[in-house]
């Protein structure tokens, strides 16, 4: 679990997205406002029924410091600041600036972004070594008539490539030469270079020598 800084009044005092190892979330998780999420879907590209979305120059927020923290908490969840500029009304260049300008803020940005990848590590884990119940369903009946645990073996592969040297496909080899220089010769740029190395006087057999008496 990542520590975050002491004394930074832009960082939320409890996480918001870390899991326990029985899989439930510590504290619930940050959700958008009406109002964020109003501002994100003015910012999609198309309508909900396939057309261009018609757009309107509105003017942004002052990046204030409440909306500094309300953006490092949705950075801690959702892990992408263009987004969580939008949501919370401000200029992804504004946020790029207050970054440059202010240490504290990006102090607090560069903890909410280690916090978003620790939660997606600890899903990784859950998911690969913990595993999740799956309902299962009475076809007959049509209600639910127990769970099954469920693994995601693709996860458990990787996280074994990361931890356990033996399951990676492929292995490191140091190489030790005691002394002298190994030469590698460059590869032939031409036919008449290759001839030149390897279709030569040397590499031909040798005529006999003739015997005594012969010309």
């Amino acid at each position: 679990m990542s520590q975050a800084p002491q004394n930074n009044p832009l960082i939320p005092n409890e996480p918001v997205r870390l899991r326990e190892r029985d899989g439930q979330i510590k504290g619930p998780p940050i959700e958008l406002r009406p109002e964020e999420e109003q501002r994100l879907l003015e910012c999609d590209q198309i309508t909900s029924e396939g057309q261009p979305r018609q757009r309107f120059h509105k003017p942004h927020l002052k990046l204030t410091d409440e909306l500094k923290m309300r953006f490092v908490e949705l950075l801690m969840q959702y892990g992408v600041k263009y987004k969580c500029a939008k949501a919370i009304g401000i200029s992804p260049m504004t946020i790029t600036n207050h970054l440059r300008q202010d240490e504290d803020f990006k102090e607090a940005c560069e903890y909410a972004m280690q916090v978003f990848r620790d939660s997606i590590e600890e899903t990784i884990i859950d998911r690969a070594i913990h595993g999740w119940d799956e309902p299962v369903y009475s076809q007959r009946l049509g209600v639910q008539i127990g769970t099954i645990r469920r693994f995601d073996n693709r996860l458990l592969e990787l996280l074994a490539k990361r931890h356990i040297p033996e399951y990676r496909e492929k292995q490191q080899v140091d190489v030790n030469v005691s002394g002298g220089v190994l030469v590698v010769p460059s590869a032939p740029q031409s036919v008449d270079e290759w001839k030149r190395r390897h279709v030569n006087s040397e590499s031909r057999p040798a005529l006999p020598e003739p015997e005594e008496g012969e010309e």
